[in-house]
């Protein structure tokens, strides 16, 4: 038998003054209510950070209708860390709106949305991922605050997903510090971006400045954890004069925004 996780009193401010009047009144649906069988999906129920509008998909994509992406290794994901196919699905749209062939990536990962973003290019088209070393110094140029903002995954791992795919040929993965790295080397301008790396506000805004300074005037950014987290979520609030249309998308964890 799996073990219910504890109730924290911190995590009952997510739930709403509306959600606590329909509660019904049995000591027994009320311990039902606050101990979730799935905890992932009652993780990413309730969002509070971010000052951005929340909009569909199909009305901020709007060349969503038209869209046929190809998804792989849809299965091979972790819940509560990669993006969830909804989110996938948003990404790859995003592509189809800008009509993008050259992506970055800041946060590898596993590589599955890498591998995902360069099955839907053309065939002339690359995604530049980057992630820390593999080896060596994994440490942070800039300060952050706490470790749970690292967001660094097992180093053997990464990009283990597109390692020996045919789409790998699409791909470009670059190794270091993305506040050190220098962008101007990384064969942009790009049309879309997705940034998924550290999570510390001061990770955040350089990671966004960077990839700024190498975007086409009208390319996507898109933001992972947009939301969920609130060191993300106040960074990415400050860029809002920066961006055409930027907002959050219903149902994820995704904000976005198209290069002034």
């Amino acid at each position: 038998m799996v073990p219910r996780m504890p109730i924290k009193l911190g995590d009952i401010k997510r739930f709403t003054p509306k959600w606590w009047l329909t509660l019904p009144l049995t000591a027994q649906d009320i311990y039902k209510r606050l101990t979730p069988r799935d905890h992932s999906v009652e993780q990413m129920s309730y969002w509070f950070f971010g000052g951005l509008e929340r909009h569909p998909a199909e009305h901020v994509l709007t060349k969503s209708d038209d869209a046929r992406v190809e998804m792989a290794n849809v299965g091979n994901r972790e819940p509560g860390t990669s993006t969830t196919i909804f989110e996938l699905s948003c990404i790859l749209m995003g592509l189809y709106e800008v009509d993008a062939k050259k992506v970055i990536e800041i946060g590898t990962f596993n590589g599955n949305t890498t591998l995902n973003l360069a099955l839907n290019l053309p065939d002339d088209g690359k995604v530049v991922t980057i992630d820390l070393p593999t080896e060596g110094d994994t440490s942070y140029a800039l300060d952050i605050s706490t470790t749970d903002h690292r967001n660094v995954t097992d180093r053997s791992g990464v990009g283990r997903q597109f390692r020996g795919h045919e789409a790998a040929k699409k791909i470009e993965q670059v190794l270091g510090d993305s506040a050190t790295l220098d962008f101007s080397a990384l064969d942009g301008p790009f049309d879309f971006a997705f940034i998924d790396g550290c999570h510390d506000y001061n990770y955040v805004k350089s990671d966004t400045d960077n990839v700024l300074r190498v975007m086409r005037k009208g390319g996507l950014v898109m933001w992972h954890d947009y939301a969920e987290m609130e060191s993300v979520s106040a960074a990415v609030d400050e860029y809002r004069h920066r961006f055409d249309r930027m907002c959050a998308i219903e149902g994820t964890r995704i904000a976005m925004g198209f290069v002034r």
